[in-house]
């Protein structure tokens, strides 16, 4: 990796940063339909702006109901909401990052295993699981881990580059080609 790749991964406190944002805002879309509740509810840093502040609403009491109804059954629990633990994520994906750029391929490898476990759909963490499988030659899981990296964002330049290279090392050169091209055609990688 050069240092001209390296500038294109801003540094982990700004990925959290950005992380948490991204968290706070997304709750406080959820709260107005009340899919955050309890512990795991989320605000943002400053509040709920006052347009947000729920108001409290007096509804007058029904008639009585001539004879005794039936004590309603409780609601179900409502289902644990699943946070994703992308801190944790990119804890171990930096880990393994360090392991690469020490050429420690092989133990890199089982940090970025256990990242994408946590952060399924966080493509560049599979890109460098695949990276990190080629260099120990391991050319069926780098595929794999390239094809999976396709499978959440089909366009993303670095999977379909080294995917390119694993066909490449795989000497079926007409299949690294098209890979290379699509590459080339997506433009820079995403961050």
């Amino acid at each position: 990796m050069t240092r001209r790749h390296l500038r294109r991964w801003p540094p982990v406190a700004e990925r959290a940063r950005v992380a948490a944002q991204l968290l706070a805002e997304a709750a406080a879309f959820t709260e107005d339909v009340g899919l955050l509740t309890g512990p795991l509810a989320l605000a943002p840093a400053g509040g709920l702006p006052k347009s947000r502040v729920p108001v409290p609403v007096t509804v007058a009491a029904p008639a009585p109901a001539p004879e005794p109804a039936p004590a309603p059954e409780p609601p179900p629990a409502p289902a644990p909401v699943a946070v994703t633990p992308v801190p944790a994520a990119m804890a171990l994906a930096e880990t393994g990052v360090t392991f690469a750029r020490r050429g420690l391929w092989a133990q890199a490898v089982p940090q970025f295993r256990r990242a994408v476990e946590l952060d399924p759909v966080n493509v560049p963490i599979w890109c460098r699981l695949g990276e990190a499988l080629n260099h120990i030659d391991d050319l069926a899981g780098a595929r794999e881990a390239y094809e999976k990296a396709l499978a959440v964002d089909d366009k993303h330049s670095r999977a379909l580059y080294g995917l390119g290279v694993v066909y490449d090392r795989l000497r079926r050169p007409d299949e690294a080609t098209i890979y290379y091209r699509r590459a080339r055609e997506g433009g820079p990688t995403p961050r």
